[in-house]
């Protein structure tokens, strides 16, 4: 899977030669399909190594124990299911024009909402100001109304008991 590095490329330009660059392998969906698919066989391989270990006839350098096959498919697993994962499927959207286009629609969707209700949250002080107003300047006609009612009240209790009642005390 050497072409996946792109020659030490990591960057993504630059690479005049006949193997694509990291970014590049990345961005085109055929590449990207490609290196699973090697990580995918080489899974199996390390798979079959791990289960019949026999390293008979292998140079040395080819020999791996059991803990290095684990350790080395344990690797190509980690590297699978980050090639595979929610964050770099997310990572390759970015690139796509389409998704950048609703991106956009979206956040200006937002702002419009944040300056209406901007809008919304100016004129409603505007408005709580104008009630507050209104409440300073009802409440002296209130507490004349209530005492009005009050005195009218007491009036008609004590008309009431001198007319009805003899002059006994009526509460209502």
């Amino acid at each position: 899977a050497g072409r996946a590095g792109g020659g030490g490329d990591a960057g993504g330009g630059g690479g005049g030669g006949g193997e694509p660059t990291l970014f590049e392998t990345f961005e085109a969906e055929a590449l990207r399909d490609e290196l699973l698919d090697d990580l995918h066989e080489l899974d199996g391989f390390l798979s079959q190594r791990a289960e019949a270990p026999s390293s008979e006839g292998l140079p040395p350098a080819l020999q791996l124990d059991g803990a290095e096959i684990e350790a080395r498919r344990d690797c190509v697993r980690r590297a699978r299911a980050e090639l595979e994962g929610e964050h770099t499927r997310h990572l390759l959207l970015l690139g796509e024009p389409k998704y950048l286009e609703r991106q956009e629609a979206s956040l200006r969707q937002q702002l419009d909402s944040a300056r209406k209700m901007g809008a919304l949250a100016g004129s409603l002080a505007t408005r709580q100001a104008e009630l507050r107003l209104e409440l300073s300047e009802a409440r002296p006609r209130y507490a004349a109304a209530v005492a009005k009612v009050k005195k009218l009240q007491a009036d008609f209790e004590a008309t009431l008991s001198e007319l009805h009642f003899g002059g006994k005390r009526v509460n209502l």
